[in-house]
């Protein structure tokens, strides 16, 4: 294998996978040596605290069996006096007292044993039940203390952990794939000059997380986003109507006869829909004319019999659309000869010919057949749109995989357990962003050719990439930005809108929409079987768009995770901040009240270590 250049991404991932595997148990145990963990004094505690933990739970399944118990009781006392007063009551309205006297004794007994169980709950029950909850109380006290032994044995190492190690790991085995600490101005106005980047933005998307990075020098920026579309909603109403009718039996006798209908009404309204996307955006000024796309053919999910018989099918397809081209005089589309590419690959929009043969060698196609025919470790699961000099894949493991992970959820009591999540995620972190980018590292020209020399010129009124300052609004969440009027149920789209700087940070306009609801009844008539239209009403929600725009501020601060968890609460004292605020990757974003300035930028940085880090 390539020491620098990744030829064969899919072969050569089993190497990788492995190494990947080694670099996250050792980025691992760095962390334990230089936080000098006791791991075999953990280990020791975190058993301590787990059979302190089952005697808890021993003692709670004794304690809800005992109340379990006294709820029996206490059912069986109300049925006593119920059937008590039943029998009592019964003899008295019917006058037969004399002769169901035995129903008053039954009766005096019921009453009998219902006092005895009230006492016996008294007396007896609610004080082992009482005991048992001191008890229980007592050892949960304990396991409490047994469990926070266990956290101070890790609360160095858990503070350890930063934004961004996973990407370290796989650039350190993977030094081709560079990934950045910070989605840059300098990486994004890269992808917006010279890849246009910016052209097939869209206002109904909002940045959530943002990881980027470059490959040869080629930038990359995979970006997760709120979406937000707009779609119907179909209401229903019913009622129930009821008429009779009459007619003469074949006995001459006439009848009537009841009926009843349920009549059902629709509406459809329009109504907004949420969700989220992924996708990964690649520049390369290979092939800059070249534009075409290609969704999942899945044949990673067929037979090799159902493979052969597809492509024979597909192939016929591929080659009427050729001929009518032709026909039409487009011409430029032709079959590339290797007819499982042709099919499975499935570029048939292509614009450019000799710029797709560029790209697509033999080799390339085979590399993109191995990824597309093999299930593991996704098979065919990704669109490739490629429009000039930008590259969109859009892969559906992506979807539901966070890339951008905060460092608490590494935090754990248990270091075994904590080891294995940690190396876990690393090991999916690279293989979910290796397997993304494979689709254009399976292209060797994209490898081969590196950028001319871009140089940013610091032209921008701001700092910080207006992708990461949506980023970091997103993070402060909804309902600082929600609009007036608008559902309190309802998700809001925040987006930037400008910015200028204001020291390391900048003070950010973000615009918001969401929707306000509003209750209405559309009346549908409907013709019932009793010959008569009917008024049925159908309620629905009406969705009306409302606005609203609110100022943050997101500045750089010279802080690791461990320094800013140390500094939240002088952070959350300063008078500038307005309720909110956020730390993640050297970024702070927070409400302001009024304007932020370069004096109250220094307050902010200040708290910080002025130390490089």
């Amino acid at each position: 294998m390539s020491e620098e250049l990744i030829f064969k991404p899919f072969k050569e991932f089993d190497y990788l996978k492995n190494n990947f595997d080694i670099a996250a148990n050792e980025y691992f145990d760095l962390l334990t040596s230089n936080n000098k963990v006791d791991v075999e004094g953990n280990r020791l505690h975190v058993k301590a605290y787990k059979a302190q933990q089952a005697k808890v739970d021993a003692l709670r399944k004794k304690l809800n069996g005992t109340k379990t118990g006294r709820g029996f009781l206490i059912a069986l006392i109300v049925l006593l006096f119920i059937a008590s007063t039943i029998l009592i009551i019964f003899p008295i309205g019917t006058n037969k007292v004399s002769s169901l006297w035995y129903l008053f004794l039954i009766a005096g007994a019921s009453l009998g044993l219902a006092i005895y169980l009230i006492v016996l709950i008294k007396t007896n029950l609610n004080k082992k039940i009482k005991a048992k909850e001191e008890e229980l109380n007592k050892e949960i006290k304990i396991a409490n203390q047994k469990l926070q032994v266990c956290y101070d044995d890790l609360a160095d190492l858990n503070k350890s952990f930063d934004w961004g190690i996973a990407g370290k790991i796989m650039n350190k085995v993977t030094p081709l794939i560079v990934i950045d600490p910070v989605f840059t101005n300098a990486r994004m106005h890269d992808l917006i000059a010279n890849f246009d980047m910016d052209k097939y933005s869209d206002i109904n998307e909002s940045v959530l997380k943002v990881l980027s990075g470059e490959i040869q020098g080629n930038p990359f920026v995979l970006v997760k986003s709120f979406k937000r579309t707009m779609g119907t909603k179909t209401y229903t109403g019913s009622i129930v109507i009821h008429w009779t009718s009459t007619y003469i039996d074949s006995k001459g006798i006439v009848r009537t006869e009841h009926h009843s209908q349920t009549l059902t009404a629709s509406v459809s309204k329009p109504c907004p829909y949420y969700g989220t996307i992924t996708k990964l955006h690649y520049g390369n000024e290979a092939a800059p004319k070249l534009k075409f796309s290609r969704s999942p053919q899945h044949g990673d999910r067929l037979s090799e019999k159902q493979r052969e018989k597809a492509v024979s099918s597909g192939m016929k397809d591929i080659q009427k659309k050729a001929e009518e081209q032709i026909k039409k005089g487009k011409g430029g589309f032709t079959p590339m000869g290797n007819d499982s590419f042709d099919v499975f690959f499935h570029a048939l929009d292509r614009n450019n010919e000799v710029e797709f043969r560029l790209l697509f060698t033999p080799l390339a196609q085979q590399n993109m057949l191995s990824l597309i025919l093999n299930p593991h470790p996704y098979g065919d699961d990704f669109n490739f749109i490629k429009r000039g000099k930008l590259n969109t894949i859009i892969a559906s493991h992506s979807q539901n995989f966070d890339y951008v992970i905060s460092p608490d959820k590494f935090i754990n009591y248990n270091y075994d357990d904590q080891k294995s999540f940690f190396v876990s995620y690393c090991n999916e972190f690279c293989q979910s962003l290796y397997f993304a980018l494979a689709p254009v590292l399976s292209i060797p020209m994209y490898q081969l050719h590196k950028p001319h020399s871009y140089i940013y010129k610091d032209e921008e009124d701001t700092n910080i990439s207006y992708f990461e300052q949506e980023v970091m609004a997103n993070a402060l969440g909804d309902d600082y930005f929600r609009p007036e009027k608008a559902a309190s149920d309802e998700p809001v789209m925040i987006k930037y809108d400008s910015s200028h700087r204001v020291g390391k940070g900048d003070e950010v306009t973000i615009v918001s929409s969401s929707y306000e609801k509003i209750e209405r009844v559309d009346i549908v008539s409907k013709l019932g079987g009793d010959g008569h239209y009917h008024d049925i009403p159908v309620h629905w929600i009406e969705y009306i768009e409302v606005d609203g725009e609110n100022h943050m501020a997101v500045t750089s601060v010279n802080a690791d995770h461990e320094e800013y968890l140390s500094k939240r609460d002088d952070i959350s004292r300063n008078p500038i901040i307005d309720k909110l605020f956020h730390y993640e990757r050297g970024l702070l974003s927070f409400g302001i009240k009024n304007r932020y300035t370069i004096g109250e930028d220094e307050g902010i940085n200040s708290l910080f270590s002025k130390e490089d880090k």
